[in-house]
């Protein structure tokens, strides 16, 4: 297991690996404080553009294998939210089918 994450891991200079550790005793329910967490994965995404590297958000088997989460050394009740590579973009991304907006979005008038 651990060779398979290291080779998650020699591609990008930099790979982030965000956790939720969400706090059962807080008075912020457990799903908020996991909402803040992916607020906090998109933030990153966009820190990362403004200072012109490139990053994806990935999930896969590490954010969802015990055995990687015992190579991270993950505590009961954490979780990783994504894993972020950064770096320099060697080329821009193939564009990928995208949803129609106004199959998706609606005006609602209250």
């Amino acid at each position: 297991m651990t060779s398979k994450l290291r080779s998650w891991l020699i591609g990008p200079p930099v790979v982030v690996f965000l956790v939720s550790c969400p706090d059962p005793a807080a008075t912020i329910i457990e799903r908020e404080q996991v909402l803040a967490a992916a607020a906090v994965a998109t933030t990153l995404l966009h820190a990362a553009t403004a200072r012109g590297f490139g990053s994806i958000w990935l999930t896969g088997w590490p954010a969802y294998a015990p055995e990687a989460h015992a190579v991270l050394g993950l505590a009961p009740g954490e979780s990783v939210i994504g894993l972020f590579p950064i770096g320099t973009p060697l080329k821009r991304p193939a564009e990928r089918p995208r949803p129609i907006i106004d199959r998706i979005v609606t005006d609602w008038i209250g």
